[in-house]
């Protein structure tokens, strides 16, 4: 699935880069595999217009997945599972364009 991961600062993060298979048709990229991803259950499509907030949710014992087909988000992420003090924080840009 992915060529590239890196882990983020966050415990149990991890960031890939899918491959992108392109030619003058187009591209073809392996947005999920199951054995990369056990957890995953769900999945969803949102489309926001421009400068939109979406997410501030909360979940245990979920893996999610984002994939951009087109445009930028910055995402920002903070680990709650331990109490007190202040959580860990990871931010990090998703391009749809690359």
């Amino acid at each position: 699935m992915p060529t590239e991961q890196v882990a983020g600062r966050i415990e149990g993060v991890r960031i890939w880069r899918p491959q992108v298979h392109a030619d003058a048709r187009g591209r073809f990229v392996e947005v999920f595999r199951s054995a990369a991803m056990p957890a995953m259950a769900q999945s969803n499509h949102s489309r926001s217009e421009a400068g939109v907030l979406r997410g501030l949710h909360y979940h245990r014992n979920q893996a999610d997945l984002w994939y951009l087909v087109s445009g930028r988000a910055q995402v920002g992420l903070a680990d709650l599972r331990h109490r007190g003090g202040t959580p860990m924080t990871d931010t990090f840009v998703l391009d749809g364009d690359v």
